[in-house]
């Protein structure tokens, strides 16, 4: 037995340790080789080596496959007595495919692709490396390739969907996901968000039950529930259900109501039986009223037989029930993000989308069912249902669609890792800059030094109102400049992301200590189509050693940041919080510069003319950046100086006249755990727009319908 060790190769790997000797002898075993143990060229004079059979690996030796299987033991010590062992094995050798079912690929069988990537540009790649590796794999069977890609790879974010009764179909659908097009048989990441999920069950109305029918003979969690149903149904109506489902002569009709209304109540029950059989677990069972005992069977609450009873006797009743525009409005504040009808096929869409609306939401954000284009049968309706459910961002398990057709696991291509660099670019200036001597600048202040720590203790002790005023008295004796031409070479702007030159977008952080440039990465990634995006650096913050010695020389500075950032385009201004407010300044200030804004966008800004009530927001939002702050990584001496410096100069400012256009974007979430003392308003604003989202995960998590909101307005005011 060869004695090795992880460390001498890689050095201590601290708490890694286990993983990575487990990686090294994974590798070992790939690669037929044992590496050395390095360093061990003298053994432990406290081990008796000459009587077992154990040695030192001192040098690489061959490890090639045999007769018998190739094993290696792995440990791992931990400092406190917390010791792990573990033996791993080769695997055995492939064996060659063997096929004893028809082809996968006969006419009448859907073979279902899912594919998922952490980015959009992630999904893009996945289907071209698979389409790449089917083009050089061409004997890979699709049944194959699809159990692979359901039960071996995680399901990412963006998702997409591709169904094909062959090889071209698939290959077909591979390359629509490729170039972001829909098409028949592929459905595309529609969006929405994440959140709990919600079954939703329509009221008994006439509907065809053919679907039902079809899915008899190809949903075996459906017939199972179905057959439940009918024996529960039976002793109460003298019919057989799957008679009558089925079309069999002398069964009642459907035509009767007496028949249909229990008939379509198995349906429901059914149906959702089989959307949990594809792993689908509603957090929520709701629906019109009406539809009161398959709810009540569906979430457990009534026994089938109970249930069944009483629908084969009329005897629900919908008084109290809640209308579904209320019940939706009451889960969108609780955070359902994915309402799943329960029907043969759905027809509830337009209510649901109207309900989330209502309840403020962006029914973009909201996975919603709809019915299927054309009229397919009720296997590919389902299918169809339940892929548009995966892209909208529920998990599902696709093993049942290949129950039956005998699948083997293949090898896949790797996922394609995106990699992605954060650091904002800075903007070059569209002209050399004078050559000027700027004044001499003090060392910047260590970012854990007194002013951040005695702000964080005002901020434990509730009493930031009593700490303010000593950072703006110390602001008073910071250098500063009295005009722009004493900044020197100091950063205007920084580039959050390329894309089209015109309209430019030139984003405005607040000055409060925590806020900056990189708050809009996530939004200028989201605009769509992709804007060339700048956001301006506020004169004093990050390493600007020269705080402004005037409100008006800030808005001087920044409307130059903003015409070099501009690059000669038409450009839009848009400010976060108190932002703003100076991204109406900035404007002023170029409107008699004769340098117009194309528009003004203010992201969840408020305009208050009461002190007490600013003051009381400045504290509120002072408190929640600190909390999300807790390492000091952008609330430091240094921001919070050009901060104290900006509370000084700003009631220097009152709002002009200003000929842009202006939308106010208001942060309207029901359920947010943050609790604001004043209520958002901008009274200058021409429009204003709601986003379902909280003061910070406007910029953040919902940064994408902030986009979109804002996208759309500027092609509303581009357009004459």
């Amino acid at each position: 037995m060869w004695l090795g060790s992880l460390k001498s190769n890689i050095g201590h790997a601290q708490a890694a340790a286990g993983v990575g000797g487990l990686i090294k002898m994974v590798m070992a075993l790939r690669a037929e080789r044992l590496p050395a143990t390095l360093y061990a060229e003298a053994p432990s004079s406290k081990v008796d080596w000459s009587s077992g059979a154990v040695e030192l690996l001192t040098e690489g030796r061959p490890w090639p496959r045999g007769e018998r299987p190739r094993r290696a033991g792995v440990s791992s010590f931990g400092a406190s007595g917390t010791n792990a062992h573990l033996i791993i094995e080769e695997a055995p050798a492939d064996q060659p495919p063997h096929r004893d079912r028809p082809a996968a690929t006969a006419p009448g069988e859907p073979v279902v692709w899912a594919l998922s990537g952490k980015m959009p540009s992630g999904l893009t790649a996945q289907a071209r490396r698979l389409k790449e590796w089917l083009t050089a794999h061409p004997g890979l069977d699709p049944v194959d390739i699809g159990h692979s890609l359901a039960t071996g790879r995680a399901q990412l974010s963006h998702r997409a969907i591709v169904v094909g009764r062959n090889r071209d179909e698939l290959l077909t659908g591979l390359d629509k996901v490729i170039s972001g097009d829909s098409a028949p048989g592929v459905l595309l990441n529609s969006g929405a968000r994440g959140g709990s999920t919600a079954f939703v069950i329509p009221a008994p109305d006439k509907q065809s039950l053919e679907p039902a029918r079809q899915l008899l003979s190809t949903a075996p969690a459906f017939t199972a529930r179905m057959a439940e149903c009918a024996r529960a149904l039976a002793p109460h109506t003298g019919w057989d259900l799957l008679d009558v489902v089925n079309g069999v002569p002398g069964a009642p009709s459907l035509d009767d109501p007496g028949v249909f209304g229990p008939a379509l109540f198995a349906v429901q029950v059914s149906l959702a039986a089989l959307w949990r059989a594809y792993g689908v677990q509603p957090d929520a069972v709701t629906g019109e009223p009406g539809a009161e005992l398959a709810i009540e069977v569906i979430d457990g609450r009534r026994g089938l037989e109970d249930a069944a009873a009483a629908v084969a006797t009329s005897t629900a009743t919908t008084a109290g029930a809640v209308p579904l525009r209320d019940t939706v409005r009451t889960q969108v504040e609780q955070g359902f993000r994915a309402f799943i009808e329960i029907s043969p096929r759905p027809t509830l869409t337009a209510a649901l989308t109207g309900a989330v609306t209502a309840a403020g939401g962006d029914p973009a954000e909201f996975m919603i069912t709809q019915a299927p284009p054309g009229a397919p049968d009720g296997p590919a309706a389902f299918l169809h249902t339940l892929a548009q459910v995966f892209v909208g961002g529920v998990r599902v398990d696709w093993s049942p669609s290949f129950a039956g057709r005998a699948p083997r696991t293949v090898e896949l291509p790797r996922y394609p890792f995106q990699r992605q660099r954060y650091w904002l670019a800075k903007e070059r200036p569209a002209v050399p800059a004078p050559e000027r001597s700027a004044p001499a600048a003090t060392p910047a202040q260590d970012s854990r030094g007194t002013l951040t720590v005695l702000l964080r203790r005002a901020h434990v002790e509730n009493a930031i109102p009593e700490a303010v005023p000593m950072v703006m008295a110390a602001s008073r004796f910071r250098p500063s400049f009295s005009s722009t031409a004493e900044r020197g070479g100091a950063p205007g702007a920084v580039l959050a992301a390329e894309g089209a030159a015109s309209p430019a977008v030139i984003c405005v952080p607040s000055f409060l200590a925590g806020s900056g440039p990189h708050q809009f990465a996530r939004l200028a990634s989201e605009f769509s189509p992709r804007l060339r995006t700048s956001a301006l650096i506020m004169p004093g913050f990050g390493k600007s050693p020269l705080l402004p010695a005037s409100w008006t020389v800030a808005i001087e500075a920044l409307s130059d940041a903003t015409v070099t950032a501009a690059a000669g385009e038409p450009f839009f201004l848009v400010g976060h919080s108190v932002g703003g407010l100076v991204a109406q300044a900035v404007a002023e200030r170029l409107e008699r510069g004769g340098h117009p804004v194309r528009g003004v966008v203010m992201v969840d800004t408020y305009d208050i003319d009461v002190r007490s009530e600013r003051e009381a927001l400045f504290v509120w939002a002072m408190s929640e950046i600190l909390d999300r702050d807790p390492t000091g990584l952008v609330v430091n001496d240094n921001n919070l100086m050009a901060m104290g410096c900006y509370l000084r100069l700003y009631d220097e400012w009152s709002p002009g006249s200003c000929g842009a256009p202006t939308l106010a974007v208001r942060a309207t979430a029901a359920d947010t755990p943050l609790k604001l003392p004043v209520d958002p308003v901008w009274k200058a604003a021409d429009t204003d727009e709601s986003v379902l989202a909280d003061h910070f995960s406007i910029l953040e998590d919902k940064a994408a319908t902030t986009a979109r909101v804002i996208g759309d307005w500027f092609t509303r005011v581009s357009t004459p």
